[in-house]
Order: C-alpha cells, then structure tokens, then sequence
C-alpha cells in the first residue's frame, strides 16, 4: 500500500472513530456531519467521499465495532486464558459494555436500518456462531465441559443464561452487588462442570 492510500485509509479510520465516539454519546439524530468532520480534523468533503450518506456511516460504524469486538473474543476464546475465565468474560460482557457503550445507539441503529439488521444476523452466523462453536469443541476436548452434554444443549445453556444477564435490571443489580454475580457465575459453572471448586 503506498503512502496515498495509507493516509487515505487513516482518515477513514479517524472518522469512523469520531463517528463512534459522537453517537455513543449523544445518539445519531443529535449528530451531524459537520460535528463529525470536526471532531476527525477531515472537511465533510472527506466524509462523503468515503460514505454516501449519514445512514451508510452509522451502518458502517456499527460494522467497524461488530468486527472488532469479533477480533477481540475471538483472541480472548483462542488464548490460553483458564475456560471458566473465558466464559465469564463472554457472560459479563454487557456488564462491561455499559461503562463504554451506549446501548441504545446500538438498538436504534439495528432497528432503524434493515440491511444493517441483515449484516448483523448474517455475521452471526457465519462468524459468531462458529467461533463459539470452535471454542465448546476445543473444550470439551480438553475435559472443561462434559462431553455427554450436546453441542445443542450447551449453547442453550450459554445463551439462556447470557440473555438474562444482558437485560438492563440484572446488569444495574449485578452492578451494584459483585458477590451476586460470583454467586451466579458459581452456579452456572456448577451446572456446566458437574462439579464445585471445592470438589475438585
């Protein structure tokens, strides 16, 4: 790549940042190209010269996160990192989420955008989902979780257990009480191991 497009590439990431960081906190209707230009030091000449549109950059920025949070739980599930570490960051994500992300721009963008609706439940299935199912593979090779329980059921379990962490009451109560939610994490590996810690 030469320089050219180096910088090009570089102002592209510098405006998707901005664009993030603006409407994360402020929401997208109360942003406009001009705050974002100005945030990224770019003219909106620039803005629109990589993006068509408002919509085609909140599109873009929810893309851009989706694929680096992708890059990140996917170094974090392939590490040597213990399994019941892996699995409570993958559990208590939202928890974490809500001190940097603001969950209603994520929700608005999803529900207001049906082609970006259709990236993300596409990425899932091709990305997401496969990944974990690597990692429930990769662990019950190596005796982390029972291999007399499904593939099916396991997921089940992760997923019914992670949506209600994920509801806004939970992740406000847990928040407040970090012994609930040890206690929580303690019966959910409790139910996936067959056994306590101190059995062991």
């Amino acid at each position: 790549m030469n320089g050219f497009e180096q910088r090009k590439q570089q102002k592209k990431r510098d405006i998707l940042q901005a664009a993030f960081g603006l409407f994360n906190e402020k929401g997208t209707k109360a942003v406009n190209i001009a705050d974002i230009a100005k945030k990224a030091s770019v003219s909106q000449v620039t803005i629109y010269n990589h993006f068509n549109s408002k919509e085609q950059l909140i599109r873009e920025v929810v893309k851009d996160y989706s694929f680096r949070k992708f890059e990140e739980f996917a170094g974090m599930l392939r590490s040597d990192r213990p399994f019941q570490e892996k699995v409570k960051v993958f559990i208590l994500d939202k928890l974490h989420s809500l001190e940097s992300l603001n969950m209603d721009f994520m929700k608005a963008a999803m529900e207001e955008d049906e082609e970006l609706k259709g990236f993300l439940e596409e990425f899932y299935q091709q990305k997401a989902a496969p990944l974990f199912m690597e990692f429930i593979q990769d662990s019950q090779q190596k005796g982390d979780i029972s291999k007399d329980i499904s593939i099916q059921s396991i997921l089940f379990h992760l997923n019914m257990f992670k949506t209600a962490m994920d509801s806004l009451p939970v992740v406000t109560m847990l928040k407040q009480n970090e012994k609930l939610a040890e206690e929580l994490l303690h019966l959910f590996f409790y139910g996936i191991t067959g056994s306590s810690p101190s059995e062991e």
